[in-house]
């Protein structure tokens, strides 16, 4: 069973949440008077840091009022944290999100790997538990005092400042008016960041079960106006990165002859 972290404590504004910056949170909240600009946004990633996330939804967010974020197969990790901070999220078919529990970065004798930050807050209680007990080894020492210095203190940081900064989110702009009251952002949050609840880093998270967690989403199937568009935007995307030399492909939709300029 995993120990629970007795000193594990939230932060109450944490870097990057929704309380730093202006936010439109759907027809039941008031919009920003001074930004009417919708956004429609192709996601499909493995993830990345959260301080880059942070900041991506930061200048999305001050930027656009209205954000629909589409997954055609798969937003992982920070993407799927990102994919939170959108009004609505639309999934194909076999679209799926994946835990948001953060990673942290261990060297080894073997180089570095990236391991679940909870998994490095319970092996370190769990060692500490053995040690105070009869049962307690000079190997148990050893394990406790090879760690990283400060990576214990990282790992509980980021654990804590992700699930705020996902319930924040959630909370202004992707709850689903639909979720039962009770039912709160940060619970919402805490369900997609579950490092128990989730078999791995990499599981599936289906619409359905976004859906049942309270979340704004809706199948691609729903609009058909865009959903050819997005596919075929995703699946050549993919053909040019995984056929041809090319790193980023650059287009504004607004730079066709006798179009304004885009502000």
């Amino acid at each position: 069973m995993p120990v629970p972290d007795p000193n594990l404590r939230f932060h109450r504004h944490p870097h990057g949440a929704h309380r730093e910056f202006g936010h439109y949170t759907g027809p039941h909240r008031p919009m920003a008077a001074h930004d009417q600009r919708q956004l429609d946004l192709i996601l499909h990633s493995p993830g990345g840091t959260l301080p880059a996330t942070q900041a991506i939804v930061r200048a999305l967010r001050g930027r656009y009022a209205h954000i629909r974020v589409f997954v055609p197969q798969r937003a992982m990790s920070a993407a799927a944290m990102l994919a939170c901070a959108a009004d609505l999220i639309i999934l194909g078919g076999f679209a799926s999100l994946s835990p948001t529990n953060p990673l942290v970065v261990v060297p080894t004798m073997g180089g570095s790997v990236m391991v679940p930050a909870q998994a490095v807050v319970d092996e370190r209680n769990e060692l500490l538990l053995r040690l105070r007990s009869p049962e307690g080894t000079g190997e148990d020492l050893m394990a406790l005092v090879s760690q990283p210095p400060g990576l214990f203190h990282d790992a509980r940081h980021i654990i804590s400042e992700s699930s705020l900064t996902l319930g924040g989110w959630i909370d202004s702009y992707s709850r689903s008016p639909d979720a039962p009251e009770v039912t709160t952002s940060q619970h919402i949050a805490d369900q997609i960041s579950s490092y128990y609840q989730h078999l791995g880093h990499g599981s599936v998270i289906t619409l359905d079960d976004l859906q049942r967690y309270g979340l704004n989403v809706d199948h691609m199937n729903n609009h058909p106006d865009v959903q050819e568009l997005c596919m075929t935007t995703f699946h050549a995307a993919q053909v040019a990165f995984m056929l041809t030399d090319a790193v980023k492909v650059v287009r504004c939709h607004l730079d066709a002859p006798g179009s304004q300029q885009a502000p």
